[in-house]
């Protein structure tokens, strides 16, 4: 049998030797490549069977190694590891919205047993090796055989991406404001420590008061009409109209509005706005009297799960993400969620029927309340309340290894590697962002760079906090200074390069190519900034005024 093929990116000497010695005395076949941009092609001479990559390359990060092989059709089925010095807990990459490419980090200095054991649960195939792209985004994905993890605050409307959303805006306590972008739809929500305080959408002619309380059965055709005109006629909203005209006392209005509101991001749950576009921005909101009671996320998104989602497009995504017939069992952070997610007696008493079977089991043997099932399965697989069980217990992987002696490698990693993340501090960084974003959507530019600059101190990383420190740069000195200008715009493809997701870096960019009156270069950033993330209206306006400025030039004779 030929042994296993590894082939190890590095250009630390004391490092990629020490690594080589351990593998071939354990019979692995393996390869260094000191310069990353051979990486590609050696990878193609050599065809390993696993990956090992230093987070620290010249020209190339090992993080942007990761994240080219996983793009790579050919390349991206092969396991990635990277060797990293210091990196945060997975649940603050999740948190902080990390696009993670490896499918896993060997922390140095390096522990012979658990680089071995890493290297055989990666090479063995057995299902519980799990990537980070599944830890960090759960089980249940829109895109199941992508390794790369998404941001959780940015995305496409399913049910596994909004659940995601909302347990993360629950957890959190998140404030700021949720934009959601359909074809013919548009709904901003204002949150405010986890609560929803205000609702506004642009489909009120279908949405009204009165419409909402006659599907409920709390007014009727007439009275409805007859409010209409009331309102019109003394040019008030509708809701005063029904307190004047007695229907309503000013509590049931109250109550009613807020019951309205709530419902309009239910129906998120609901297959209308399937495929459409979500984006959450963390901002400090200002205190100010809302019209609508603030609603606790927690009990919107149970309401939308139970009641609201298509119960065939659940069991899709159990079934494409082939979770089937996986065992459901709870995890460690069960008691903790459940209370988050304030679960009520009558769900908790389901919760023992799933425990122990599969979704198929339950779909086989009870039917009567399968769907009921499902939804709540759903809803706990996605908080990670519930596991799905492992086919394998993990030490069974390791017998090759039982009773190899277990040592550190004994490699002085300061000098060989800098501290990327020298002082990780999870909620200073969200608290620095939040108040950075707040200060850059007041133009505040001074003062958003001060916060900025804090959270990129605690995580150089952050291409959102990137994205907008270049664009607070160029407001403040690089429309008059050359050298800014183009700091500026390497500190936007940069933002890029970390996440290729982030339509604000794009269109960021082509704001500025377009003030350099390069309008086919701008366009090009402002169609992709708007094609990742249609919920951004100031990327789809920059579209539509570049296509409205070639239909003028090419109506003058213009040429292009």
């Amino acid at each position: 049998m030929n042994p296993s093929k590894i082939l190890l990116l590095s250009q630390q000497g004391r490092l990629e030797e020490k690594i080589r010695q351990i593998l071939t005395e354990y019979h692995y076949d393996v390869q260094v490549c000191s310069d990353a941009k051979l990486a590609i092609e050696t990878t193609f001479n050599f065809q390993p069977n696993l990956i090992l990559c230093s987070a620290e390359m010249p020209v190339i990060s090992g993080m942007e190694l990761a994240r080219l092989f996983k793009s790579h059709g050919s390349l991206n089925n092969i396991p990635f590891l990277l060797l990293s010095r210091k990196m945060p807990p997975v649940s603050d990459l999740e948190r902080a919205g990390f696009r993670i490419a490896a499918d896993e980090f060997i922390q140095l200095p390096i522990d012979q047993g658990d680089l071995l054991r890493a290297i055989g649960e990666w090479l063995s195939g057995q299902k519980t090796c799990r990537s980070l792209a599944e830890r960090l985004e759960g089980p249940l994905t829109d895109a199941p055989q992508s390794r790369t993890s998404k941001p959780w605050y940015r995305g496409k409307i399913t049910s596994a991406s909004i659940t995601r959303l909302f347990m993360h805006l629950i957890r959190h306590g998140e404030s700021g404001v949720l934009r959601l972008k359909g074809e013919r739809r548009i709904l901003n929500v204002l949150l405010q420590s986890g609560a929803v305080v205000e609702v506004k959408s642009n489909y009120l002619r279908e949405n009204t008061l009165g419409r909402y309380l006659e599907q409920i059965n709390k007014l009727t055709q007439k009275e409805n009409d007859d409010s209409l005109r009331y309102a019109k006629a003394r040019n008030i909203q509708q809701g005063q109209a029904l307190v004047q005209m007695g229907i309503l006392d000013a509590k049931d209005l109250d109550y009613y509005l807020t019951q309205q509101q709530a419902q309009k991001i239910l129906d998120v749950f609901t297959p209308l706005w399937k495929g459409s576009a979500f984006h959450f921005s963390g901002e400090r909101l200002n205190p100010k009297r809302y019209k609508m009671e603030p609603v606790p996320l927690a009990e919107i998104l149970k309401q939308g799960l139970m009641f609201e989602a298509d119960p065939a497009d659940l069991l899709e995504s159990f079934q494409h993400n082939k979770k089937m017939d996986c065992i459901l069992h709870k995890s460690d952070q069960y008691e903790t969620i459940v209370n988050e997610l304030r679960l009520d007696t009558d769900l908790q008493n389901y919760v023992p029927t799933l425990l122990g079977k599969s979704i198929q089991q339950l779909k086989e043997t009870s039917s009567d309340k399968f769907e009921n099932y499902l939804r709540l399965a759903f809803l706990l697989v996605i908080s990670k309340a519930l596991n799905f069980g492992e086919t394998a217990k993990r030490e069974e992987l390791f017998d090759r290894f039982e009773g190899e002696p277990t040592t550190d490698v004994a490699i002085d990693v300061s000098d060989a590697m800098r501290d990327r993340f020298p002082s990780w501090d999870m909620e200073a960084y969200r608290t620095n962002l939040t108040e950075g974003r707040t200060f850059y959507n007041r133009n505040d530019f001074r003062g958003a760079l001060h916060f900025l600059d804090k959270a990129l101190a605690i995580n150089p990383e952050s291409s959102e906090a990137l994205a907008m420190k270049a664009w607070c740069l160029y407001e403040l000195s690089g429309k008059q200074n050359v050298t800014a200008n183009f700091e500026a715009k390497e500190m936007l493809k940069q933002a890029i390069t970390l996440d290729d997701t982030n339509d604000e870096a794009y269109l960021l960019l082509g704001r500025i190519f377009k003030a350099e009156g390069k309008d086919g270069l701008a366009g090009t950033y402002f169609k992709r900034s708007n094609d990742i993330n249609p919920a951004n209206e100031e990327a789809r306006r920059e579209v539509k005024l570049i296509q409205i400025k070639r239909r003028r030039h090419r109506d003058l004779g213009y040429r292009e």
